[in-house]
């Protein structure tokens, strides 16, 4: 749906030395008011960015630059045939130079922001660039926090970079690190044999019974 804006992106950034997602967004909804254009800064940057994948734009520091293309070799002329004189160049109309805006802050300045911008993301399934940058406007208020959606997307396109962020259909989602496999346990040790059960020492021989009475009373009776 981004497609038919495409070459008005494209335009608009051909008159400048390089623009912010949120500036180049100002201009083409000032400018295209009544041609219908209705983009968030998030559907603008996704079609940026595939403009930088297909090398028609180039993305550094949070600015966006028209590349222009190197035009190919020419073709060599037939031998023989006088080759025609090249065309005088025509004179370009001067026009009036527009200030360039100013570059957007380095990533570095926005470090300290890392935490709470993760911290937003993680609390959500995704959120596109401007949406992300409305809420942290709002929840850090107090903390001194004054970046402009440019430079946010900038940090955000830095932690896709990192994988601790993805990006996809101009919504940027946290992305939960596997953890790493666990250390396998070492084998249990086999539990040793139970002792065998000690013999139970021989009981006493118990004392032999006591002798009847001498056979002497009998032997009276022997003959």
């Amino acid at each position: 749906s981004m497609a038919k804006w495409e070459a008005a992106a494209l335009n608009t950034l051909q008159n400048y030395s390089g623009l912010a997602a949120d500036r180049l967004h100002a201009m083409m909804t000032s400018s295209l008011k009544g041609q219908g254009y209705a983009a968030s800064v998030g559907q603008l940057t996704e079609l940026l960015n595939d403009l930088v994948a297909r090398g028609n734009v180039s993305f550094d520091s949070g600015v966006y630059r028209f590349r222009t293309k190197t035009p190919a070799p020419g073709r060599a002329s037939s031998p023989g045939r006088a080759p025609s004189a090249a065309p005088a160049p025509r004179a370009a109309s001067p026009a009036a130079a527009a200030p360039a805006p100013a570059a957007s802050s380095s990533s570095g300045s926005m470090a300290k922001w890392e935490a709470a911008a993760l911290n937003t993301l993680q609390n959500y399934s995704g959120l596109a660039a401007d949406r992300l940058h409305a809420m942290m406007t709002s929840s850090l208020k107090g903390q001194g926090y004054a970046a402009s959606v440019g430079q946010l997307t900038e940090l955000l396109n830095d932690l896709v970079a990192r994988g601790n962020v993805s990006f996809d259909s101009g919504v940027y989602r946290f992305r939960t690190k596997t953890p790493a496999p666990g250390r396998a346990s070492s084998p249990g040790r086999a539990p040793s044999a139970a002792p065998a059960p000690r013999a139970a020492s021989p009981a006493a021989a118990a004392p032999a019974p006591a002798a009847s009475s001498s056979s002497g009373s009998m032997a009276k009776w022997e003959a």
